[in-house]
């Protein structure tokens, strides 16, 4: 069955964001099963074709407060929303109640968005490719890989330790990580970004899964473009910087997707374990990605790993 990525992004009225992150926070703390690994297991039970929600508020002074849904699910987006809200019943409504608009839509209040870059049958982008980008059509030369590890955390902190929750990395970062590792990238290449953020995966999900975490900008995803990169990504839950907004020269939701997917035809990889190729400082590897080749998905869960030479 076709997975769905979905990004809905509703404009919040600013005296409504605080109470609706207060509704979210209680509905989130109420679904919780003790031991649960994630806060939505009681949901997944009710949705069963669910795989995936995060739901957040995100608040600055250079815009106006935004509610931000984005799931993973099974099948197309009118079913799902329907069991959604039986899930939710009136919890739901006191959420949306809180923005400017009563209803989601797939592609957001007209934002351009995560779900628009993978999920549109017709393509968009400024090259027209996100027809060609299903899961189905993932290149077979793809599935086995140079495998290059930009290691910006440990390149940053001098250690292990992940990189600050705020943390932008930039053009200059991926650059100055390849030159400290003595490493060329090459036309072709899959690229992962160590932030050190897989640390908190396991031991600390609601950190995990936050407002904010690290991640390339628009000038780093420019740098992996310009050096021929096919599949990026890094250990963090949006691989880009997190919230993933900008507001110059226009506002934005999730700008790096629309550039690397959409603008440039380049698959992006979230959530990687990256740390045992970091301690042993294997910054050029075989890398295996086989996707599940669902016809039409959006994405696939996946185990990719690389192969490093041992040192006998």
């Amino acid at each position: 069955m076709r997975q769905t990525i979905l990004s809905v992004v509703l404009d919040v009225e600013p005296q409504s964001a605080k109470l609706l992150a207060h509704f979210i926070e209680d509905f989130k703390a109420a679904q919780e099963p003790p031991g649960a690994k994630e806060w939505y297991s009681e949901i997944k039970e009710r949705v069963p074709s669910l795989h995936f929600l995060s739901m957040s508020v995100f608040e600055s002074p250079a815009f106006d407060p935004i509610f931000v849904i984005e799931a993973n699910f099974d099948g197309p987006p009118g079913p799902f929303w329907a069991q959604m809200e039986a899930a939710f019943d009136v919890k739901l409504r006191a959420m949306l109640r809180c923005a400017s608009s009563s209803r989601p839509t797939p592609t957001g209040c007209g934002t351009r968005d995560a779900a628009s870059a993978t999920s549109n049958p017709d393509g968009i982008g400024a090259s027209g490719v996100g027809a060609n980008l299903s899961i189905d059509k993932f290149p077979a030369d793809l599935l086995l890989n140079r495998g290059i590890l930009l290691d910006v955390a440990r390149m940053i902190q001098g250690d292990s330790s992940p990189l600050p929750a705020t943390f932008e990395i930039t053009a200059m970062h991926l650059e100055q990580a390849a030159k400290r590792q003595h490493v060329k990238l090459k036309k072709g290449d899959t690229v992962f970004i160590r932030t050190g953020w897989g640390q908190h995966f396991k031991a600390n999900t609601a950190l995990y899964s936050g407002a904010n975490s690290p991640g390339p900008s628009l000038d780093g995803a420019n740098f992996l473009i310009k050096n021929g990169a096919r599949v990026v990504g890094d250990d963090t839950l949006t691989f880009e910087q997190r919230p993933p907004i900008v507001t110059s020269p226009t506002f934005q939701v999730f700008p790096v997707h629309m550039r690397v997917i959409a603008d440039s035809g380049i698959y992006i990889i979230e959530n990687l374990n990256l740390e045992e190729l970091s301690a042993a400082k294997a910054y050029e590897f075989v890398v295996v990605v086989p996707p599940l080749r669902i016809l039409g998905g959006t994405g696939s869960a996946l185990r990719a790993f690389a192969l490093v030479p041992r040192d006998d």
